[in-house]
């Protein structure tokens, strides 16, 4: 019975660290450009701490630079491309998923990691 309950918790946990809608992208709009972009702008609301925002693989310093700034009601995040290619552009995809974000709000709509990645930063 403990390891049922055990794993149906874990089930639960796993589907709500994933759900999550706390990242915003604000630089969506009219005008911009996917391609011509090298530095991403996200808001992130205060479910994601600081901490995890920061705890990505120091392999990522290669792709691109974090800068994570408080914002009082959670955290401003920029992703500067070290250099403008596609492997750096997917590597955001990556970083995302490092930290369990599943889906990310864009001109007020929600869209899947994949989705995202393939409409706001890199052809895929």
């Amino acid at each position: 019975m403990k390891k049922l309950i055990f794993i149906f918790s874990l089930v639960i946990m796993t589907q709500l660290a994933f759900s999550q809608t706390a990242v915003t992208f604000t630089d969506a709009g009219q005008g911009y450009n996917k391609n011509a972009t090298t530095i991403f702008h996200f808001s992130v609301d205060n479910s994601i701490s600081q901490q995890t925002l920061a705890g990505y693989p120091a392999v990522l310093e290669n792709c691109f630079a974090i800068t994570i700034t408080d914002n009082g009601n959670g955290h401003d995040l920029t992703l500067a491309l070290v250099e403008d290619n596609h492997s750096n552009r997917l590597t955001v995809m990556r970083y995302f998923m490092i930290i369990g974000v599943a889906e990310i709000s864009a001109d007020g709509s929600n869209h899947i990691l994949e989705d995202f990645i393939s409409t706001y930063v890199v052809d895929m």
